[in-house]
């Protein structure tokens, strides 16, 4: 009796086999013009497919296993039907194999001398019956007639009622199966299971870079390194240094108190400066100065007019407003020079 289970290399090569077909159908698909090189995002694709298939390959392959030794227990425990006959000349039916249906073993059966149709018996011997085809246009039954040659069997079935007609052909030889091309399974047989694709790459680093980003969410920096200077503390310091780099006559207006203080100020310059050059230059120093403090100089920046230069500052004391101020303290890498 016929064994199921085969020699493990069978399945392997059943598996190669088909993943060779399947690239190179796909990588046919995708080939580019002759003269034009080889393309790198067909080779990728391609890759991508093999590692894929190279994870289904073991539980695939141990699937396949499994099934046939089921079908060998189950054949080792029935028997085969015997003096089954032929409707059409009374002869003892020849047993061609099993076949499966859910969890039971049933038997096909071929006339000696070729007549038709085959038939196939359950276990108790009772003949499982094949519904006659029905016209999908009127409901009627066809009437069919086979005609066969070596190659294959042609089936012309014609509706009783409307006269419809369906030809089938089904081959009966099988292209004979050689070996596999070592070539071929070296090329795309070789993707180990544990490789990264190409997206499963560009997914990790989009997971690393959004954990950095969480990251640096959730540091905490110590605010000790900002300097909290008051209205008059900030007042004097700045004109120090400012008036150090030619400016004159730095003050304050009077502040500001709402959701933030704020306190507007206005600055000389008696030089010979364009209105840009002047604007340039206190622009760097208020900013480099006001670095580690909790004061900024908002938005819209220095107005010059007249060789008076006005802007306005704003205090920062909340605890997460002090962080951020921490973490630009730390992290900065400002090019703001003297």
């Amino acid at each position: 009796m016929t064994k199921f289970r085969k020699p493990d290399q069978h399945y392997i090569d059943l598996y190669d086999r088909h993943t060779i077909q399947l690239l190179k159908e796909f990588e046919s698909k995708f080939k580019l013009p002759r003269g034009l090189g080889k393309s790198y995002e067909t080779d990728l694709l391609v890759k991508e497919k093999g590692i894929h298939r190279a994870r289904m390959k073991a539980v695939t392959i141990q699937g396949w296993m499994n099934d046939d030794e089921f079908k060998d227990s189950l054949t080792t425990e029935v028997s085969i039907p015997s003096k089954i006959k032929c409707n059409a000349c009374n002869s003892i039916m020849q047993f061609e194999g099993h076949l499966f249906e859910d969890m039971r073993v049933l038997f096909l059966f071929k006339c000696p001398r070729g007549h038709l149709p085959k038939k196939i018996i359950y276990q108790n011997g009772n003949e499982q019956f094949v519904p006659e085809p029905t016209c999908g246009d009127c409901g009627d039954m066809f009437k069919s007639k086979a005609k066969q040659n070596k190659a294959s069997r042609i089936v012309v079935s014609v509706c009783n009622g409307c006269g419809k007609v369906e030809t089938k052909e089904f081959t009966l030889t099988s292209k004979s199966i050689g070996p596999i091309n070592e070539n071929d399974r070296e090329r795309y047989c070789c993707y180990s299971p544990t490789s990264q694709t190409f997206m499963e790459g560009l997914a990790e680093i989009e997971r690393y870079m959004s954990s950095v980003e969480t990251f640096e969410r959730q540091k905490v920096y110590d605010v000790n390194v900002v300097e909290k200077l008051t209205i008059p503390q900030l007042e004097l310091r700045l004109c120090k240094v400012i008036e150090a780099k030619g400016y004159s006559k730095f003050g304050f207006e009077k502040p500001e108190f709402k959701k933030f203080a704020s306190v507007k100020f206005s600055v000389q310059d008696p030089s010979e400066n364009t209105d840009k050059q002047s604007v340039k230059t206190l622009l760097k120093i208020i900013k480099l100065e006001l670095l580690k403090t909790n004061w900024r100089l908002l938005a819209k920046g220095i107005n010059y007019r007249l060789a008076v230069l006005t802007g306005e500052l704003r205090a920062f004391e909340s605890d997460n407003d002090l962080q951020e101020i921490a973490e630009e303290i730390i992290t900065s890498t400002t090019d703001i020079k003297e």
